[in-house]
């Protein structure tokens, strides 16, 4: 979505224009900043879930598939997944719960008025007409909430269903 063709699409991301003129070149993407602070922590825990749900094997299942004739193979795909995958599921379901969830504090500390007809997404929406500069309009802040929250169980329901349906233990 490059509104100037002079400038790569993978610049985009930047958002340093030399003056507020520039500010329209691309239109604000919150992917850039979300994917530098993802790198660190987040990533790190997202890798050692797996690690000590395959850590919590019993060795004694490795040995005695070896003993039988299992190969590296056979010994992942009925041993090492079967084991780890409700913790997997559990957190995929969680990743799910944050569908609709915005990062409501990064946006907005980002945006100003200068790109709020492109930068403004539902949750700084919903503070903006409840509790923001425009007015006070609890009831239909009250309302999206509550729509957005519904639409966010659903999901979760809905995976957990999913999830229960593959044999495997589920959040609820």
């Amino acid at each position: 979505m490059n509104a100037n063709p002079q400038i790569p699409e993978s610049l985009c991301f930047l958002r340093c224009p030399p003056d507020i003129s520039a500010i329209r070149l691309c239109h604000v993407e919150h992917r850039g900043p979300g994917a530098y602070r993802r790198t660190g922590s987040a990533q790190k825990r997202s890798a050692a879930e797996p690690l000590a749900a395959i850590s919590g094997i019993d060795p004694a299942l490795y040995e005695s598939a070896a003993i039988d004739g299992a190969n590296r193979k056979d010994m992942l795909l009925h041993i090492t997944i079967p084991r780890i995958l409700p913790s997997v599921m559990i957190m995929l379901i969680l990743q799910l719960a944050s569908l609709f969830i915005s990062n409501f504090d990064q946006v907005y500390n980002l945006y100003n008025n200068y790109v709020l007809s492109t930068g403004d997404v539902l949750s700084t929406y919903i503070y903006r007409i409840s509790l923001g500069g425009s007015g006070t309009n609890f009831e239909l802040s009250t309302a999206m909430n509550l729509v957005l929250n519904t639409m966010g169980l659903i999901v979760v329901l809905g995976a957990n269903k999913f999830v229960e349906k593959l044999d495997v233990q589920g959040i609820f």
